[in-house]
């Protein structure tokens, strides 16, 4: 059939209607599409922070969850403002530094949002960079406030969650947004306890981000429940055994 659709075909999937493209093609079929790049519908809707068509995939049940292929960031997708006499502090990134292969929308919108954040202070709080970071905290806000949403699942192809993105992206407003998503710090994957606690005492140094003595009090708490949780753990163990031993 003429509308049937079988690769990906980034202008159409993006300037025409959602509910006219899933009338002859599943959405499972339009959401699994990745281009020569590994990127899919959702990947494209956020590089370029199209706020409306990201509100049209969540309304029809879109996936942000699913991997690129491969580490890459288009260049095409990096604003600069041009307009300005002398040039920008800015550095393209064709990639997600700590990232080894895949990662999805999501993922790749905590980027964009770290990156225009940093981008905007290293030009004196720049107005062209900061509003395209408040465009994707805007995003950031739509993707992970839906319903039914469960944060566990969306890992990229690494296994790291949004909460292990945060802390590897060194962003204290990401941080505490996603804490307050998930205060018993149960999404981090990759980053473990004491690790992220380092994290946060670094930014202190690194870029005077000020004092964070609420999460640094929560991860204290957590680590020493987690040592005491071990302790016990190996005591049962050890008690165990002496039980079988004696049997």
């Amino acid at each position: 059939m003429e509308y049937l659709i079988t690769d990906f075909d980034k202008e159409y999937l993006l300037h025409t209607p959602m509910s006219f493209i899933l009338q002859y093609n599943s959405k499972e079929k339009i959401e699994t599409l990745h281009d020569e790049n590994g990127w899919t519908i959702t990947h494209y809707s956020v590089a370029e922070a199209d706020v409306s068509k990201i509100k049209e995939l969540i309304h029809f049940g879109f996936n942000f969850g699913i991997n690129s292929i491969n580490n890459h960031i288009y260049s095409e997708f990096f604003q600069i403002n041009d307009k300005k006499k002398s040039p920008d502090k800015i550095e393209v990134l064709n990639k997600i530094p700590f990232n080894k292969s895949g990662f999805n929308a999501i993922n790749l919108c905590l980027f964009f949002f770290n990156y225009y954040t940093k981008i905007s202070k290293q030009n004196g709080n720049d107005f062209f960079y900061s509003n395209l970071a408040n465009k994707y905290q805007e995003i950031l806000s739509l993707l992970l406030n839906r319903k039914n949403i469960d944060n566990t699942n969306y890992q990229d192809k690494n296994g790291k969650s949004f909460f292990d993105y945060a802390f590897l992206l060194e962003n204290i407003s990401l941080i505490e947004y996603i804490h307050m998503l998930d205060s018993d710090f149960k999404t981090l994957h990759k980053v473990d306890l004491k690790t992220a606690k380092e994290i946060l005492e670094v930014l202190q140094i690194k870029n005077s981000e000020g004092n964070h003595p609420h999460l640094i009090n929560h991860l204290n708490s957590k680590i020493f429940n987690q040592k005491l949780q071990n302790e016990l753990t190996i005591k049962n163990n050890s008690s165990d055994k002496q039980k079988n031993k004696k049997i």
